[in-house]
């Protein structure tokens, strides 16, 4: 089986906090997701790479995926494609992107899962099926950025 899967982020550059909105599509199943990360996020650039490494390993929990399955997996950060490509090592001085690629790769290769890593173009609205999902995703990945940010201001208020 294919499974599609799609995310993207929003980050707080101050904050260190990031948020995701992820989309997983099958011939049978959709399953859109989005949240807060947690922790520190050190960039925007792991922010993606988080979301979209969290969005393939909830799409091998839930569909319960193993050999023969492939998840094409989108997003519009090059540096989250070719991390999880293998095209560019991960550096030792970014532990945050090691975790969650010795996270995700061992769990495609135990269960013997194909993994195609694409980029897509981001905010091009909607001119193609991609790029409409893309654009779903970044909406709701800001709009949860904007709902943390409201609590925090609350709280301080409070």
């Amino acid at each position: 089986m294919i499974i599609h899967v799609l995310a993207d982020a929003s980050f707080d550059e101050k904050k260190k906090k990031a948020s995701f909105a992820f989309w997983i599509e099958t011939p049978n199943t959709r399953r859109q997701e989005f949240g807060r990360l947690r922790g520190i996020i050190p960039d925007s650039t792991n922010a993606e790479l988080a979301a979209l490494g969290k969005a393939i390993c909830m799409a091998v929990e839930v569909l319960d995926l193993g050999e023969g399955d492939t998840i094409v997996a989108r997003t519009d950060c090059e540096h989250a494609v070719n991390i999880l490509a293998g095209i560019t090592p991960v550096r030792q001085d970014r532990p945050a992107d090691a975790a969650v690629f010795a996270k995700v790769r061992p769990l495609l290769l135990q269960r013997r899962i194909g993994l195609v890593v694409q980029r897509t173009k981001g905010h091009a609205g909607m001119a193609s099926l991609w790029a409409a999902m893309n654009t779903w995703c970044d909406h709701t990945a800001k709009a949860v950025m904007a709902a943390y940010q409201v609590d925090r201001l609350m709280k301080s208020a409070a």
